[in-house]
Protein backbone atom coordinates (compact mmCIF):
# COMPACT_ATOMS: atom_id res chain seq x y z
CA UNK A 1 0.00 0.00 0.00
CA UNK A 2 3.01 2.25 0.21
CA UNK A 3 3.95 4.71 -2.46
CA UNK A 4 7.29 6.26 -3.13
CA UNK A 5 8.78 8.72 -5.52
CA UNK A 6 12.23 9.73 -6.66
CA UNK A 7 13.79 12.03 -9.22
CA UNK A 8 17.47 11.77 -10.14
CA UNK A 9 18.76 14.74 -12.10
CA UNK A 10 22.29 15.23 -13.38
CA UNK A 11 23.57 18.70 -12.56
CA UNK A 12 26.55 18.24 -14.85
CA UNK A 13 24.44 17.33 -17.91
CA UNK A 14 21.24 19.13 -16.83
CA UNK A 15 19.11 16.12 -17.66
CA UNK A 16 16.78 13.83 -15.80
CA UNK A 17 18.30 10.37 -15.42
CA UNK A 18 15.43 8.58 -13.66
CA UNK A 19 12.02 9.33 -12.20
CA UNK A 20 9.27 7.43 -10.47
CA UNK A 21 6.04 9.24 -9.41
CA UNK A 22 7.72 12.63 -9.90
CA UNK A 23 4.50 14.66 -9.50
CA UNK A 24 3.04 12.80 -6.51
CA UNK A 25 2.91 14.88 -3.31
CA UNK A 26 4.62 12.83 -0.62
CA UNK A 27 5.55 13.42 3.01
CA UNK A 28 9.37 13.15 3.13
CA UNK A 29 10.74 10.07 4.85
CA UNK A 30 13.28 10.29 7.66
CA UNK A 31 16.05 9.76 5.13
CA UNK A 32 15.31 13.33 4.03
CA UNK A 33 17.21 14.38 7.16
CA UNK A 34 20.40 13.45 5.30
CA UNK A 35 19.65 16.11 2.71
CA UNK A 36 19.02 18.66 5.48
CA UNK A 37 22.33 17.77 7.17
CA UNK A 38 24.19 18.00 3.86
CA UNK A 39 22.67 21.42 3.10
CA UNK A 40 23.40 22.74 6.61
CA UNK A 41 26.96 21.45 6.50
CA UNK A 42 27.51 23.06 3.12
CA UNK A 43 26.12 26.36 4.43
CA UNK A 44 27.94 26.63 7.78
CA UNK A 45 30.45 23.75 7.96
CA UNK A 46 30.94 20.91 10.44
CA UNK A 47 32.57 23.16 13.05
CA UNK A 48 29.64 25.58 13.35
CA UNK A 49 28.66 26.57 16.88
CA UNK A 50 25.56 28.40 18.00
CA UNK A 51 25.81 31.54 20.06
CA UNK A 52 23.48 32.32 22.93
CA UNK A 53 24.06 35.70 24.58
CA UNK A 54 23.00 37.15 27.92
CA UNK A 55 22.77 40.93 28.31
CA UNK A 56 22.17 42.89 31.48
CA UNK A 57 19.63 45.65 30.94
CA UNK A 58 20.65 47.61 34.01
CA UNK A 59 23.53 48.15 36.40
CA UNK A 60 24.97 45.49 38.69
CA UNK A 61 25.23 46.82 42.24
CA UNK A 62 26.71 44.62 44.98
CA UNK A 63 26.02 41.50 42.90
CA UNK A 64 22.42 42.46 42.12
CA UNK A 65 21.39 43.08 38.52
CA UNK A 66 18.97 45.99 38.82
CA UNK A 67 17.08 45.36 35.62
CA UNK A 68 16.27 42.60 33.20
CA UNK A 69 18.50 39.81 31.95
CA UNK A 70 17.92 39.31 28.21
CA UNK A 71 18.85 35.91 26.76
CA UNK A 72 19.09 35.84 22.94
CA UNK A 73 19.38 32.58 21.03
CA UNK A 74 20.54 31.71 17.53
CA UNK A 75 18.86 28.32 17.14
CA UNK A 76 20.94 26.03 19.39
CA UNK A 77 18.91 22.79 19.65
CA UNK A 78 21.12 21.23 22.34
CA UNK A 79 20.40 23.29 25.49
CA UNK A 80 19.48 20.64 28.06
CA UNK A 81 18.97 18.20 25.19
CA UNK A 82 19.56 14.48 24.95
CA UNK A 83 23.23 15.15 24.14
CA UNK A 84 23.80 15.76 27.85
CA UNK A 85 24.69 19.42 27.33
CA UNK A 86 24.08 21.34 30.55
CA UNK A 87 24.17 24.86 29.12
CA UNK A 88 22.08 26.26 31.97
CA UNK A 89 24.85 25.43 34.44
CA UNK A 90 27.32 27.20 32.12
CA UNK A 91 25.02 30.21 31.89
CA UNK A 92 24.70 30.39 35.68
CA UNK A 93 28.48 30.07 35.99
CA UNK A 94 28.96 32.92 33.50
CA UNK A 95 26.55 35.14 35.45
CA UNK A 96 28.35 34.41 38.71
CA UNK A 97 31.74 35.02 37.06
CA UNK A 98 30.48 38.44 35.96
CA UNK A 99 29.52 39.21 39.56
CA UNK A 100 25.74 38.69 39.32
CA UNK A 101 24.27 36.76 42.24
CA UNK A 102 20.68 37.99 42.03
CA UNK A 103 18.38 39.52 39.42
CA UNK A 104 15.91 42.21 40.47
CA UNK A 105 14.08 42.20 37.16
CA UNK A 106 12.77 39.80 34.59
CA UNK A 107 14.51 37.10 32.62
CA UNK A 108 13.52 37.91 29.04
CA UNK A 109 13.80 35.23 26.35
CA UNK A 110 14.56 36.82 22.97
CA UNK A 111 13.93 34.39 20.10
CA UNK A 112 13.71 36.99 17.33
CA UNK A 113 16.90 35.84 15.52
CA UNK A 114 14.92 33.31 13.46
CA UNK A 115 11.63 33.51 11.60
CA UNK A 116 8.62 32.58 13.73
CA UNK A 117 8.63 28.77 13.89
CA UNK A 118 5.79 26.84 12.29
CA UNK A 119 5.11 23.20 11.51
CA UNK A 120 6.30 21.69 8.26
CA UNK A 121 3.99 22.23 5.27
CA UNK A 122 2.73 18.65 5.09
CA UNK A 123 2.67 17.84 8.82
CA UNK A 124 -0.52 16.58 10.32
CA UNK A 125 -1.65 17.84 13.73
CA UNK A 126 -1.04 14.35 15.10
CA UNK A 127 2.71 14.86 14.47
CA UNK A 128 2.78 17.64 17.06
CA UNK A 129 2.29 15.19 19.93
CA UNK A 130 5.51 13.33 19.17
CA UNK A 131 9.08 14.36 19.95
CA UNK A 132 9.88 14.72 16.25
CA UNK A 133 7.03 17.23 15.98
CA UNK A 134 8.60 19.80 18.32
CA UNK A 135 8.98 23.09 16.47
CA UNK A 136 12.45 24.69 16.72
CA UNK A 137 13.13 28.37 17.18
CA UNK A 138 15.98 30.73 17.98
CA UNK A 139 15.84 29.88 21.70
CA UNK A 140 15.20 26.22 22.53
CA UNK A 141 15.35 24.19 25.72
CA UNK A 142 15.21 20.40 26.02
CA UNK A 143 14.66 20.17 22.27
CA UNK A 144 11.35 21.99 22.92
CA UNK A 145 9.88 18.90 24.55
CA UNK A 146 8.58 18.47 28.07
CA UNK A 147 8.15 15.02 29.58
CA UNK A 148 5.11 14.90 31.84
CA UNK A 149 4.41 11.73 33.79
CA UNK A 150 0.82 11.26 34.97
CA UNK A 151 0.08 8.47 37.46
CA UNK A 152 -3.07 7.52 39.33
CA UNK A 153 -3.44 8.41 43.00
CA UNK A 154 -3.72 5.61 45.53
CA UNK A 155 -7.47 6.11 45.96
CA UNK A 156 -10.28 6.60 43.48
CA UNK A 157 -11.50 10.20 43.28
CA UNK A 158 -8.18 11.74 44.34
CA UNK A 159 -6.21 13.95 41.94
CA UNK A 160 -3.78 12.12 39.67
CA UNK A 161 -0.08 12.63 40.33
CA UNK A 162 1.66 14.90 37.77
CA UNK A 163 5.46 14.79 37.69
CA UNK A 164 7.75 17.15 35.77
CA UNK A 165 11.53 17.08 35.24
CA UNK A 166 13.62 18.92 37.84
CA UNK A 167 14.22 21.96 35.60
CA UNK A 168 10.48 22.43 35.04
CA UNK A 169 9.20 21.94 38.59
CA UNK A 170 8.27 25.63 38.90
CA UNK A 171 5.95 25.60 35.88
CA UNK A 172 2.35 26.37 36.78
CA UNK A 173 0.40 23.16 36.09
CA UNK A 174 -3.38 22.99 36.55
CA UNK A 175 -4.19 19.38 37.41
CA UNK A 176 -7.86 18.61 36.67
CA UNK A 177 -7.37 14.84 36.46
CA UNK A 178 -9.11 12.62 39.01
CA UNK A 179 -8.19 8.99 39.53
CA UNK A 180 -10.89 6.66 38.29
CA UNK A 181 -11.72 3.11 39.30
CA UNK A 182 -9.06 0.44 38.79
Amino acid sequence: RGIWGVVIHSLARDERLYERNPHTLLVPASTMKLVSVAAATEAVGWDHTFETTMRAAGPVVNGVLQGDLVISGSGDPSVLGRSGDNSLAAWIGALRASGITRIDGRIVADDDALEEPKPGFAWSWEDMGYTYGAIPGALNISENMLEVIVSPARLEGQPAIVELPEYARDLPIANHIDTGPA
